[in-house]
């Protein structure tokens, strides 16, 4: 996590995690994202503390980018899933 440096202490916190799974839509919507029902939303855990929400895109006409363009359309939410690119 060294790009993102320490997560907030919520982010841990059984409750938010265990909301995350039941109702993940809700809790991007908290974060200003709305999401097409067509995007499919997969939460998975890699540790005890740590849950991921993967929405696998692409972002639009980004096809033809080189890496040094996607990586300036990098943001700290859009790396936490908090917004789409």
């Amino acid at each position: 996590m060294a790009v993102l440096g320490l997560s907030p202490k919520w982010y841990k916190d059984p409750a938010y995690r265990s909301r995350v799974v039941r109702e993940p839509r809700a809790v991007l919507r908290e974060f200003g994202t709305e999401l097409p029902d067509d995007v499919e939303v997969r939460v998975g855990d890699s540790s005890a503390e740590v849950r991921y929400m993967v929405l696998p895109e692409c972002p639009g006409g980004s096809e033809a980018l080189n890496t040094e363009e996607l990586t300036g359309l990098i943001t700290r939410d859009s790396m936490i899933g908090v917004t789409r690119l």
